[in-house]
């Protein structure tokens, strides 16, 4: 009781004390007496070393926001631009529409090609495939550089188109026998292996 000090008065040392003493865990029940009266664990300074519900959950937020944008990439749309929207009622899932205005950061009204009006997040619209040609290659309206053929340079001799009595067939030759090996060092070819394994008639059924 003297350690507590001496500018608490003696009241607020006796509660100081009791209360130390029932959220000790007990040596015959192993369960402090609080806990045993109250049905739960009273709080204490000691309770402030762990880490509160609070501050997990907001470390496990931050980490899983840093999973997420490292693979997620923010979609920007503008005015009167063609996408496609998610569609949650009857049809297909994707119908064709047009932006028509910017609700939020992330949030956009879309206008479907038959009159509907609809808000949605960016995640739910995506950009068709015209867009996406435009954004990779731009195309040119400027061909006064491609240098274009001239019609009168170019002749083509077709000929006389000769007769199926003229053609006359060509012998087949055997290259191998006209030809002869470059690559090995004796020009005469090397021999055919054959076996030499005696083959036996095979047993026949007569009737």
């Amino acid at each position: 009781m003297i350690k507590l000090g001496s500018k608490c008065s003696l009241r607020e040392r006796v509660n100081r004390f009791l209360a130390r003493y029932r959220s000790t865990p007990h040596v015959t029940t192993g369960v402090a007496p609080c806990e045993l009266l109250c049905g739960r664990k009273i709080k204490t300074h000691l309770d402030l070393v762990h880490p509160t519900v609070q501050s997990s959950v907001s470390q496990h937020q931050c980490k899983q926001k840093l999973n997420y944008d490292r693979t997620s990439s923010e979609q920007e749309f503008g005015i009167h631009d063609s996408v496609y929207v998610r569609n949650y009622g009857k049809g297909e899932r994707w119908i064709p529409g047009q932006i028509v205005e910017s609700t939020g950061p992330v949030s956009y009204k879309v206008r479907a090609n038959d009159g509907l009006l609809m808000r949605r997040h960016a995640d739910q619209i995506r950009v068709t495939c015209a867009q996406e040609y435009e954004s990779d290659t731009p195309l040119s309206s400027d061909t006064s550089d491609i240098p274009l053929p001239d019609s009168k340079s170019v002749v083509v001799d077709l000929g006389k188109p000769e007769s199926p009595a003229s053609i006359r067939p060509q012998p087949l030759t055997n290259k191998c026998e006209s030809q002869p090996n470059q690559g090995s060092g004796s020009p005469n070819p090397r021999p055919l292996r054959r076996s030499n394994r005696i083959t036996k008639a095979p047993d026949r059924l007569v009737l």
